[in-house]
């Protein structure tokens, strides 16, 4: 109940949730949050963004590749970026889409 009710606040605030494969790094199945939540958040029209809550620069990027087939599993065709700048008072941040498959080409060598 209280996951849901903070999911519609999130959408309604127009928010992101973080898909975090730091996760995968710890050895789960699948990244946070779990897929009932990000199914609930889709079904809402909710947006996601992708992280790897790194704390180093050994974990930039790890698995992004497991990221993205979750990703793809639940059906997600876009993720959301944010751009710009932000200060304590006066700053201006906008939501920008991007492709899963370009953030998947990405990846290639």
């Amino acid at each position: 109940e209280k996951v849901v009710r903070n999911l519609k606040v999130i959408v309604a605030q127009e928010g992101l949730v973080e898909i975090n494969t730091s996760a995968l790094r710890k050895g789960l199945k699948e990244p946070y949050p779990t897929r009932s939540v990000c199914e609930e958040f889709l079904s809402m029209g909710g947006m996601l963004t992708l992280s790897d809550d790194s704390h180093g620069i050994a974990h930039v990027g790890t698995n992004y590749e497991k990221g993205i087939e979750y990703l793809e599993s639940l059906g997600v065709k876009e993720l959301y970026t944010l751009e710009g700048k932000s200060t304590h008072l006066n700053g201006q941040v906008t939501v920008r889409s991007v492709t899963l498959a370009s953030v998947k080409e990405s990846f290639k060598a």
